[in-house]
């Protein structure tokens, strides 16, 4: 499990650093006030600053909660695998299922203070129902990715 929690970590840093090195275009160098008034990019920069400052904030969400799981595993362990009846391959499954769920919980208050933030400044538009269902749908799917994943490493393993 360690080592899982430890590749996942690995990857997910890799990932982002490749991400932030090669990095977005920036259009900083243009000039394009002859295209927006200042004070619409005055609003931009505080509305990109805002997504920046969430997106910190969300980085260590993740490792965080594989390290948790892992860290705790001693508690919930037995039980899963009782859920499960001693199969190793469904106790993965719904491992992978529960950590998904756990992870959406998690993520979900700063999910919906940037769904905020997008509506307030007027580049969303997307009712809060509507919201509400596409993460609900989306964390159902990440269930189902995980469930399969976590239920192949423990086959692979076992």
């Amino acid at each position: 499990m360690a080592v899982g929690v430890a590749l996942t970590i690995g990857v997910a840093a890799l990932l982002r650093w490749q991400l932030w090195s090669s990095g977005v275009p920036d259009l900083a160098d243009g000039d394009l006030t002859g295209v927006f008034d200042p004070q619409e990019l005055a609003n931009d920069e505080g509305y990109r600053r805002g997504l920046e400052s969430m997106a910190w904030i969300g980085v260590p969400v993740a490792p965080v909660a594989a390290i948790a799981v892992a860290v705790t595993s001693g508690r919930w362990r037995s039980r899963v695998l009782d859920l499960a009846r001693g199969r190793i391959t469904l106790a993965g499954a719904i491992l992978g299922a529960a950590f998904a769920l756990l992870a959406a919980l998690v993520s979900l208050p700063l999910s919906a203070v940037r769904y905020a933030w997008i509506r307030d400044h007027g580049v969303g538009r997307q009712p809060v129902g509507s919201w509400l269902v596409d993460r609900l749908e989306g964390t159902l799917i990440q269930m189902v990715i995980f469930a399969v994943a976590i239920a192949v490493v423990a086959a692979s393993v076992h």
